[in-house]
């Protein structure tokens, strides 16, 4: 079984940490102490899923206090930094950047504006590969720098990123996990049907008997222009959607695809429905070959400010979580083939050789790179510069911007096989990170 935290709409706002204007303080600490206390008859969490909506403004000093709280995450609940995946929300635009008559706010206007889905496809790829003067993604700077972290930037060339999870299901097949950028036109002129996702973002989904697709998208299918396409995609090749936006948590099973529109963990604090509210997913296989389903289990936790306690949202039936089965298509796991690569600390070796039998080319690094990268954002900027500096992956004369500098280092230290040097230099600074065996090592 999998387990994963599932958070949304946190709406971190800029506002002093542990003063007494920090209202939201009294209900983050019992979100913490509940999630140590595992409600979902016990179970450790393997992953942390966050679907948009981190900050409130798209400030960087909100996703600093973002970064500060999730290491709190980390420690209750016991989840790993790498296995941690993320998508923006229309909160984490910077609408600073996005004003009415501006350019950004009028590429906006135009995609909104164009009713042939052919014309509008094609007006997104110039905006985002001919246009200069104007960069569609640059009110988001300040997410990607925070996402970045987790290697789910969205980027002009890759807007969607896709991440197989290091665990596997129970019967050995694979979660393949999908992360949709639906804040691409997103300002404050924001209206059901009037956001965008485009075919850029799903051109790449593929069947594969071997893995189960599960998708992380902020606004759900009804306030996309592309609603119809997106709806197919969700029919013809994904089992679990997890959307937010709405604040109000439902759940749902439409052409064996589970659906879960999520709670705000911090619902504007005038909401006439305030509900602040988290859910825990679970992911398992039944049955064999032609008979395999995925069972999807829902707990839903929200706030009873009566004593600052949060509960169970009970399901229909009285139970303390909603289930959904999927049916899969037929599998039977195949025959374990070695694999150059090493083992990876967590991933089984039978693991590692599924992955590389069913892994499509466009597949992304392995987990180990994954770890390293997540624990190397984790540092601070000054450290980072020292170690780069250091093993001479930043060099004199590299003019390129923040985000490139990080990219460009993890370039050249696989290009010039220096990753076991960079997981050492982490390691000697990160004690955590010291007690797990350097991968690349030997590579």
């Amino acid at each position: 079984m999998i387990t994963f935290l599932h958070l949304s709409d946190i709406h971190f706002r800029n506002r002093e940490g542990g003063s007494q204007f920090d209202l939201d303080a009294q209900l983050r600490r019992p979100l913490l102490d509940d999630i140590k206390s595992r409600p979902a008859e016990g179970a450790d969490y393997d992953g942390l899923l966050i679907t948009g909506d981190i900050a409130f403004g798209g400030k960087k000093a909100e996703y600093e206090r973002a970064k500060t709280w999730l290491e709190e995450i980390y420690v209750q609940a016991g989840v790993l930094p790498e296995h941690t995946y993320v998508v923006p929300g229309n909160h984490d635009v910077n609408r600073e950047m996005v004003v009415p008559g501006g350019a950004i706010w009028n590429n906006h206007a135009a995609l909104r504006k164009e009713k042939d889905k052919i014309l509008r496809q094609q007006l997104l790829q110039t905006q985002l590969t001919r246009d200069p003067a104007c960069n569609p993604l640059a009110s988001l700077e300040a997410y990607n720098e925070f996402a970045q972290g987790y290697e789910c930037r969205t980027e002009k060339e890759k807007l969607a990123w896709v991440e197989i999870f290091p665990k596997p299901l129970n019967d050995g097949s694979i979660l393949r996990l999908h992360g949709l950028n639906s804040a691409l036109n997103s300002n404050a002129g924001d209206e059901i049907a009037n956001l965008y996702v485009a075919p850029f973002q799903t051109q790449h989904f593929c069947r594969d008997n071997s893995i189960t697709d599960m998708v992380l998208c902020h606004h759900p299918p009804r306030w996309l222009l592309d609603m119809m396409e997106i709806e197919g995609v969700l029919k013809s090749y994904v089992r679990v959607a997890l959307f937010g936006h709405e604040h109000t948590h439902r759940s749902q099973i439409v052409n064996h695809t589970v659906q879960l529109f999520a709670g705000a963990v911090h619902p504007a604090a005038r909401d006439p429905d305030w509900l602040p509210t988290y859910h825990i997913l679970q992911l398992q296989v039944e049955g064999t070959g032609k008979n395999r389903r995925l069972v999807v289990r829902i707990y839903s936790r929200e706030f009873r400010s009566l004593d600052h306690v949060f509960v169970p949202r009970m399901a229909e039936n009285g139970a303390k979580f909603e289930e959904y089965k999927a049916d899969l298509p037929e599998w039977y796991p195949p025959m374990a083939i070695p694999v150059a690569s090493p083992t990876v600390s967590g991933v089984s070796s039978a693991t590692a050789n599924m992955t590389a039998i069913s892994q499509p080319p466009s597949a992304p690094p392995p987990a180990a790179f994954r770890e390293l990268l997540v624990h190397f954002h984790r540092l601070s900027t000054p450290v980072r510069y020292t170690i780069a500096t250091k093993l001479e992956l930043l060099r004199d004369g590299d003019d390129v911007p923040p985000q490139q500098q990080w990219d460009l280092v993890f370039q050249r230290a696989r290009l010039e096989n220096r990753l076991a040097d960079l997981w050492k230099e982490i390691a000697s600074i990160d004690a955590s990170f010291a007690k797990r065996p350097n991968p690349f090592a030997q590579s």
